[in-house]
């Protein structure tokens, strides 16, 4: 019986290379089945989920984002073993592509080579994550062996650490940012508020340092510009929330050290690469929970939370975006 995340993952997978038309027509039909017996506004929480189901794919190392071509587009990665950091026993994950006798193939090679093999659901924690396999072995050697058998690619240096050191750090982002000088748009317009972290409507005198969105008029979509004194770039969104709390020395990331748990803030979800390194960090998807925001007096606030990380990775990731608190 295989899981829902399970199911829109095999179809991906079939495909390799998805148009945004051709995902939407499958998840709507997954999820119209797996809510048929539910009485809410199916579509209006599909739209939440679709987007929600991308990231968390993306994050687990199973499909990446193509937008070069000027049409969304899901690619699904190549299926492979990959190794999670730590010591002593050797554990690794399958991440990639998959399909149900990807799944069989494994565990018959898993028990021929004498290795564990652990599958366990995530549909409580993420409704359409797929479910998380793990093998365990005494030595690369038997999972070596394994990927053999299966014609797939074992990642022996644990992608997590090899992600972390190559990706581009805010300050790299930000120098090839294109700055420009003019007025204000006229188009409407809301500001980020790096005290709750929130984009809210103008207030008073426009702050020097800001980031903030426009709507476009005829698109009704938002377009995200940064802005110093006069002068304004276009930016990512998730790179320009980070980049306006490096200007203002803002500090959000939280990380409980005896526990390797990572606490982000839900309304500022990392760069998708360094979101990845976390999740490749022990192969679950990221959970939400409630806790005290850093720096304030008791407010709460809801938190994404990524387990298993050790203090040099969570130190590299931290140290690029400029959120250097422990």
């Amino acid at each position: 019986m295989y899981d829902n995340g399970d199911i829109l993952l095999f179809a991906l997978s079939s495909w390799r290379k998805t148009s945004w038309t051709a995902f939407k027509k499958c998840f709507d039909e997954v999820h119209h089945r797996a809510h048929s017996n539910r009485h809410h506004k199916q579509d209006e929480n599909a739209a939440v989920y679709r987007w929600r189901v991308i990231r968390t794919l993306s994050i687990l190392g199973h499909i990446d984002l193509d937008r070069d071509s000027g049409n969304l587009r899901l690619i699904t990665a190549p299926t492979v073993l990959s190794a999670l950091p730590g010591f002593g026993v050797r554990r690794v994950v399958l991440c990639g592509a998959r399909s149900p006798h990807t799944m069989r193939e494994l565990r018959e090679a898993a028990v021929l080579n004498g290795v564990q093999t652990i599958m366990r659901s995530q549909t409580t924690v993420s409704p359409y994550a797929p479910t998380r396999v793990e093998l365990q072995a005494e030595s690369d050697t038997r999972i070596h062996a394994i990927a053999e058998h299966l014609g797939i690619s074992y990642l022996n240096i644990p992608p997590a650490r090899l992600i972390a050191q190559a990706s581009a750090s805010l300050k790299e982002y930000c120098q090839k940012l294109t700055w420009s000088q003019a007025e204000d748009l006229n188009w409407r317009r809301e500001d980020f508020d790096i005290d709750n972290l929130q984009f809210r409507p103008p207030v008073g005198t426009p702050n020097p340092l800001r980031l903030s969105r426009y709507q476009d008029p005829v698109k009704s979509t938002w377009r995200y510009y940064l802005w110093r004194n006069s002068e304004f770039s276009e930016v990512n969104l998730d790179w320009g929330r980070y980049a306006i709390l490096a200007m203002c020395s803002k500090q959000v990331l939280q990380y409980d050290q005896r526990n390797k748990k990572v606490f982000v803030p839900s309304s500022m979800p990392l760069p998708v690469l360094f979101a990845r390194v976390f999740g490749l960090c022990s192969g679950y998807s990221s959970y939400s929970t409630q806790r005290e925001y850093f720096g304030s007096s008791g407010r709460l606030g809801t938190h994404e939370v990524f387990e298993n990380v050790p203090p040099s990775i969570f130190k590299v990731v931290s140290k690029k975006i400029e959120q250097q608190i422990i």
